[in-house]
């Protein structure tokens, strides 16, 4: 059949489909086809030899109210890293979500759901918190009541509440609030998203009181020498137990939460983070050695000792299945959405830098090379796919 865009010799890594190896891709209009193998391209004939090809990554944890924070990025920021899909981890909250919404979910180029602060203001700025009790999520008062209201008016787009349990957002009411949020989110049947950095209570706390699908965010942080490990430097049983419920873990990198030691030790103990997401800002997007973009994570957890394929699956098919788009995207199986990122493994000396400012060194770095989002390139390597 005829396709508009042909991408051959390319190895694709494709969790969802169980697929690791060379393989041609075929897109018509905006979707992967089938039949692929024999056809022509319309448009683009693309040749991926001595490349990755991977389905369009989706960074489960960005911020992108730009304009209204200080400290996020436009989504299309994140397109040159393979990037078509993402989450915003609660930067708007009740009271500014229908901007949000308006001035930047609906004109982006990838694909965005949101959590929504419970903070009815989200998050200003990076050295700006606001502090707020359990009071606040009491069926009486009004941030309670417009909570609910905005998840009855974007049920597609809201994933659930996001809860800041940084001492400089809840003080000690840390198991008070956690608890008042989980109720609000059984009313509305949503997740809830916890940040744990800086917090005055203990991973225990938080995962033994956490559902089926809510998110542990930032899973490898360290404050004070407190984190998911014990004293011993073992996982917590509360975590493991957590995870056989079915809480998900996100890494949710950042700047400030991720602590080398702790990821080093939970890997290698069995305990990945099940997404990956990079806590994008704009004072760490393309530059330093902590973010910089997705690509740059996943070659850290390359770096750590995860297989290519499981670190695939933490950028695609499992954080597609949290953005309820399973089948749609995250996968380069016919039918689904065609966004698709290809890559190169490059022999280049770098560094990862943690919270505690050490560093990790590597002589390999995932490279994008192409990204198509809804059927249309939008990013192109120069010196890529430039033969005749």
């Amino acid at each position: 059949m005829t396709c508009d865009i042909v991408i051959r010799n390319g190895h694709v890594v494709d969790p969802a489909t169980g697929t690791d190896g060379v393989k041609t891709i075929g897109i018509l209009g905006n979707r992967i086809v089938e039949g692929a193998e024999a056809g022509k391209a319309s448009v683009s004939e693309v040749d991926a030899a001595g490349c990755y090809v991977f389905p369009g990554l989706v960074d489960h944890h960005a911020h992108l109210f730009y304009g209204a924070s200080e400290f996020c990025v436009k989504p299309e920021t994140c397109l040159p890293f393979g990037v078509t899909a993402m989450v915003d981890p609660g930067t708007a909250g009740s009271a500014n979500f229908d901007s949000f919404y308006q001035n930047i979910i609906v004109g982006s180029i990838p694909r965005i759901r949101a959590y929504i602060s419970v903070n009815p203001g989200g998050l200003y700025g990076r050295e700006y918190h606001t502090h707020y009790d359990a009071s606040l999520l009491s069926p009486g008062r009004m941030s309670y009541q417009n909570i609910k209201a905005i998840f009855k008016k974007y049920p597609e787009q809201l994933l659930g509440l996001k809860l800041m349990l940084s001492t400089a957002n809840v003080g000690d009411q840390g198991i008070e609030i956690l608890e008042a949020t989980l109720r609000l989110a059984d009313e509305i049947g949503c997740r809830v998203c916890v940040h744990t950095t800086d917090m005055s209570i203990t991973a225990a706390d938080v995962a033994g009181r956490l559902r089926p699908g809510d998110i542990y965010c930032h899973c490898f942080t360290c404050t004070d020498g407190r984190s998911i490990l014990d004293e011993a430097g073992r996982v917590r049983p509360e975590v493991l137990d957590a995870r056989r419920r079915g809480v998900i873990f996100d890494a949710a990198n950042g700047t400030f939460h991720y602590d080398h030691e702790v990821a080093e030790a939970a890997i290698a103990q069995g305990f990945p983070p099940d997404v990956l997401g990079s806590d994008i800002v704009i004072y760490a997007a393309n530059m330093g050695h902590k973010v910089r973009s997705l690509p740059f994570l996943m070659s850290k957890y390359r770096n750590v000792g995860m297989d290519l394929p499981s670190v695939v699956r933490m950028v695609t098919q499992t954080p597609a299945r949290l953005m309820g788009m399973k089948g749609e995207i995250g996968t380069l199986a016919p039918g689904a959405f065609a966004d698709v990122a290809i890559f190169k493994w490059k022999e280049a000396k770098a560094y990862f830098e943690d919270a505690k400012s050490t560093y990790r060194e590597t002589d390999r770095l995932l490279v994008p090379q192409m990204t198509i989002a809804d059927g249309k390139i939008v990013y192109c390597q120069v010196d890529f796919n430039n033969g005749l």
